[in-house]
């Protein structure tokens, strides 16, 4: 199953995530997704544990030589609301941030975006829906988006986008004053 989640991401992410769109003046969805799936800067994970002890333990144990650890959940028991509420949560907790960690979800239960057409660019690997948790180094998504926004990449963004945006900020801030420690659990 591992293996079919990560090819169906690969494909994702080459054929759909890196089309480019108005929304984004002109650049693709995700300008980097492409390129950190084809150099082996992804690692893929199953299971997100109870009580996300899945994704705890990743980020204890972070690998230096990725970018980003994508963990997989089939047929997820949690409404998207509640996920969404709990990775809220994790990324307010200072022992995240602190370890330069930053986590992102998609539930099969989110509205598809907009500029995505799945149909079209990605056929499905996969018969069971499963969500995603994306764990990835706080600065290099920070970086990321600064380099974005300089190039008006936020400017038709969704409130919502904008306040996890500046929340991020906010965390990379503090670790960027010094609150960056391999603080234990």
């Amino acid at each position: 199953m591992k293996d079919l989640i990560r090819e169906e991401l690969r494909v994702w992410a080459v054929n759909a995530l890196s089309t480019v769109h108005p929304q984004f003046s002109g650049m693709p969805a995700c300008p980097y997704a492409s390129k950190a799936i084809v150099s082996d800067k992804v690692d893929i994970e199953s299971g997100f544990g109870w009580g996300y002890s899945n994704i705890q333990r990743t980020s204890r144990n972070f690998p230096k030589d990725k970018s980003i650890v994508i963990h997989y959940e089939l047929s997820p028991s949690m409404t998207a609301k509640e996920m969404h509420e709990d990775l809220d949560r994790l990324n307010s907790e200072k022992k995240f941030s602190r370890r330069n960690l930053w986590f992102i979800g998609f539930h099969p239960d989110d509205p598809d975006p907009e500029f995505i057409d799945d149909e079209e660019e990605c056929t499905p690997l996969v018969d069971e829906p499963y969500a995603l948790i994306f764990i990835q180094r706080l600065t290099e998504l920070d970086d990321a988006s600064r380099q974005l926004e300089a190039k008006r990449y936020y400017l038709r963004a969704h409130p919502e986008e904008i306040e996890h945006l500046l929340k991020r900020r906010l965390a990379r801030e503090e670790y960027d004053n010094g609150n960056g420690t391999q603080e234990s659990n």
